[in-house]
């Protein structure tokens, strides 16, 4: 679990079937969002790119991952080839990200 988790756990009342339930369901979504914005992004459809990026960016800030938010808010800003290098540039961030999944499957 991210040590960022602290805010998030707090909101809950620290209640440790809140937190897994919660977590399990923004990180999932998280995950899902992030293979739709790939396959936009091969697909050129910015848009939709831009959309999805906001929206984890803002589940980010939900589950206080500000890392994750600001590589959001970043893919949100750029289109095409600097998409590819930004996306290349932020995969470590992306994969920590996506990693924190695993925390809560259990």
């Amino acid at each position: 679990m991210s040590a960022q988790m602290g805010e998030f756990c707090e909101l809950l009342e620290h209640d440790p079937d809140k937190v897994r339930h919660v977590a399990r369901v923004f990180y999932r979504g998280v995950a899902a969002d992030l293979q739709r914005l790939e396959g936009a992004a091969a697909a050129n459809e910015w848009q939709v790119v831009s959309e999805l990026s906001q929206r984890i960016h803002t589940v980010c800030l939900q589950l206080s991952e500000h890392d994750g938010a600001k590589v959001a808010a970043e893919l949100r800003q750029v289109a095409g080839e600097r998409f590819v290098a930004a996306y290349a540039r932020h995969r470590p961030v992306i994969a920590a990200l996506l990693s924190h999944t695993e925390d809560f499957e259990h």
